[in-house]
């Protein structure tokens, strides 16, 4: 449910996510915590083999692109906010990023 040995969000904790079907076949839902997001700005994983880049404004809006192999920009990637409580229930498989 969670990458590594971090600890679960608050239930009322925000998370960016992305769904499986967007990511690409055989992917793991992701969620990433709107805490880290403000702390790091340009938030970069990998998930399904594809990487992806988040930029957070400093008004805290959050747009999620996939990344190119030399580290460019390509498509927008949808992507919305959630309780982490009411996201986790409906994917208990997601992969966190704390």
């Amino acid at each position: 449910m969670q990458s590594g040995q971090q600890p679960v969000p608050k239930n009322k904790a925000e998370v960016l996510v992305l769904r499986p079907d967007v990511i690409g076949p055989g992917a793991k839902p992701v969620a990433i915590a709107v805490a880290r997001l403000k702390r790091e700005p340009v938030f970069t994983f990998e998930a399904a083999g594809r990487s992806f880049v988040v930029e957070t404004s400093k008004g805290g809006a959050n747009r999620v692109y996939e990344r190119g192999a030399s580290g460019e920009r390509l498509r927008e990637v949808p992507a919305h906010r959630a309780f982490w409580f009411g996201w986790v229930a409906q994917f208990p498989d997601t992969e966190l990023h704390r």
